[in-house]
């Protein structure tokens, strides 16, 4: 049965935090991501695939209320009808329900002691029932402890029950999470949150009990007669279907089918009552998609060269990064041999994929050392077909938010990271949504002496590029970057003191306008969001690069003006209070993540700081109607010592 805590007099009021984990992906993402993940994680080493089900199923409503039921006085119905939910409030729990049940197979199910307390190493079923924010994961894929987060958000309920069985002894157990705020029923104040499972004293367990366990199967047609975990999701949302959830396989795992780690079956059976709908996602369906996605052909041809099914000349091993100024690790000419270049050279000329496989040590905070490599991927783009496609993939996991860098026209960039020395560094350094590699969240863990391979991967393709194609891609002007940024730079600001006056001219005088040159390198970047209703500034990428390259101190004040466009008129100059106006908060919304805070807001102008890369400032709420013009300048102190 369901149990939720009462608030005590010393515990604080909140909410979960799936809102801020995962605001910038769809649910289906964010329950394929974490799922898939999840379960790839669990993977019996004694099998080469994990299969994953997703199958959409018509529940009774009568069969949702006999798992209702709690050990108050109140039923799970009657905490998610209560009035302080505000957006979390669910009405109609006791009604008919779509289910998503997700299931997986060929992994080892949650292993690990079921008490609460017991801190006898990594414990699987601890960090999945009992802990939110922790994870007990040394290595994998994910590390954040957010997946029943994810899990119970995926419901109109925020709920959802789960039934394991264990590889390390058989055992078969029941439990079930609801995430919820802060609430009350009556007098009775409540802390939010509840689980399913047995009261056994002054301990809270799974419910083992066999009768109740076949029960569970049969009323939700699950079949659970090897190990792995069997998840039920009761009135899923209305945005993750068969059509969403099949995009999102494709689209984060296509990588795992594609090398045959992964084999996932989506089935609805409400379609037809004759004949289910079933969509088959494994090494030989996925050939299919290729002939219409670029990004999934150019990574076909990736894989073939690393397991050397492709043209074996092309990919190159042995090269070596030249971490004697960890500030700035690089692979240059010196890397590989003069005979290999002039071959690897000669390829990527003539349009065709070239891969290297750049090997690197790890240093741990212990001195310890660890050899490990990335695999590196680039074709040109010849005929000017400058597609910009890229992936960097970390162990199966696509960190989609990563940019290459590179400015020059090109058709397909990849990083494979999936040697376990590299991967769980870089593991360390995501954001829980896993789209974004931080230097800072990097440093934070000190499990590492120091950053220098992470830095490396942020700037090893603009590096690459520049060694096949012979040109220095820093000099080219950035222009026409990414058709969804919008933005006007200005030089970035220094804030030293002037001083005494330089004669126009002088040698002086040209070092300075040298200098400035120089800091035309933007540390920001403006982004327009999805519904075009607002825009978002973040670092650009390999900012902490920069930072450290131009000897600038943190923190670094930003400078953001809009305006609506208006034809032939500066907007800035002709801007009105009757457009928008920032400090009304309820017309234009602003929100700071991370490492940013908005220090003032008034009219069209919006200043903040931030103190890292790991920073996002969110503007919403203008006219979508309306073309929106945006600039930004940035300003900040240099280190001591150094020219301004």
């Amino acid at each position: 049965m369901w149990s939720f805590v009462e608030l005590g007099p010393e515990d604080q009021i909140e909410k979960p935090k799936l809102d801020e984990f995962f605001n910038a992906q769809s649910p289906a993402t964010s329950l394929v991501r974490e799922s898939i993940q999840n379960s790839l994680d669990a993977k019996d080493n004694n099998r080469k695939t994990v299969e994953v089900h997703f199958t959409f199923r018509r529940v009774d409503r009568k069969i949702l209320v006999k798992y209702s039921h709690s050990y108050d006085d109140f039923a799970l119905p009657s905490h998610l009808q209560s009035n302080e939910l505000g957006n979390y409030r669910f009405p109609d729990f006791e009604s008919d329900s779509t289910a998503l049940i997700v299931e997986d197979f060929n992994t080892q199910g949650l292993t690990g002691s079921t008490e609460k307390l017991n801190t006898d190493g990594p414990n699987n079923f601890r960090g999945f029932w009992w802990q939110v924010g922790i994870s007990e994961k040394t290595k994998g894929l994910g590390s954040h402890g957010v997946g029943k987060t994810t899990l119970s958000g995926s419901s109109q309920a925020y709920s959802f029950l789960a039934l394991t069985r264990r590889l390390d002894d058989d055992r078969q157990l029941l439990i079930g999470f609801s995430n919820l705020p802060y609430h009350m029923i009556e007098s009775n104040h409540y802390r939010g949150y509840g689980r399913y499972g047995a009261r056994n004293g002054l301990s809270f367990d799974p419910i083992e009990e066999a009768s109740t366990i076949q029960q569970f199967q049969e009323d939700f047609k699950i079949t659970r007669n090897q190990p792995g975990l069997s998840i039920v999701i009761p009135h899923v949302h209305n945005e993750i279907d068969i059509k969403s959830v099949h995009e999102s396989v494709v689209q984060d795992y296509y990588i795992a089918i594609m090398n045959g780690s992964l084999f996932v079956k989506i089935t609805d059976e409400q379609k037809d009552e004759q004949k289910d709908e079933q969509i088959i996602l494994s090494q030989d369906t996925i050939k299919d998609y290729a002939d219409d996605d670029p990004m999934l052909k150019f990574s076909a041809e990736a894989l073939a060269l690393k397991n050397g099914n492709g043209d074996r000349r092309r990919f190159f091993l042995g090269v070596e990064v030249d971490f004697s100024d960890q500030q700035r690790p690089k692979i240059n000419k010196s890397s590989i041999s003069e005979a290999n270049l002039d071959l690897a050279k000669s390829f990527f000329a003539n349009g065709d994929m070239v891969g290297m496989q750049v090997s690197m040590p790890i240093e741990h905070a212990d001195n310890s050392i660890e050899n490990s490599f990335v695999d590196l991927f680039l074709k040109s783009a010849p005929d000017t077909q400058n597609k910009r496609i890229s992936q960097f993939v970390r162990n199966n996991i696509i960190v989609s938010k990563e940019k290459t860098g590179i400015i020059s026209p090109y058709s397909f960039a990849m990083l494979i990271a999936d040697d376990p020395a590299i991967s769980n560094l870089l593991r360390l350094s995501e954001e829980p949504s896993h789209t974004n590699w931080y230097l800072g969240r990097l440093r934070k863990e000190k499990q590492y002496a120091n950053d220098t391979p992470l830095r490396f991967v942020k700037i090893c393709f603009k590096q690459l590029y520049n060694i096949l194609s012979g040109v220095d891609d820093e000099e080219k002007e950035i222009s026409g970057f990414a058709s969804d940024i919008f933005w006007i730079d200005e030089p970035s600001k220094s804030k030293g003191k002037k001083k005494g006056s330089r004669k126009k001219g002088s040698k002086q005088s040209q070092e300075d306008s040298d200098d400035v040159a120089r800091r035309r390198k933007p540390l920001v970047h403006i982004q327009k969001t999805p519904d075009e209703k607002g825009f978002s500034v973040q670092a650009v990428n390999g900012l902490d690069e920069i930072i450290a390259e131009e000897e600038i101190n943190y923190p670094i004040t930003c400078t953001v003006q809009a305006a609506y466009d208006i034809p032939g008129k500066n907007g800035f100059t002709n801007y009105s209070s009757y457009d928008f106006d920032f400090s009304k908060r309820r017309q234009i919304q602003i929100e700071s993540q991370g490492h940013g805070t908005v220090v003032e807001a008034q009219g069209n102008r919006i200043i903040f700081q931030f103190e890292s890369s790991d920073f996002i400032v969110n503007v919403n709420g203008f006219d979508g109607i309306r073309d929106l013009r945006v600039k930004c300048s940035t300003s900040h102190e240099d280190v001591e010592g150094s020219t301004t």
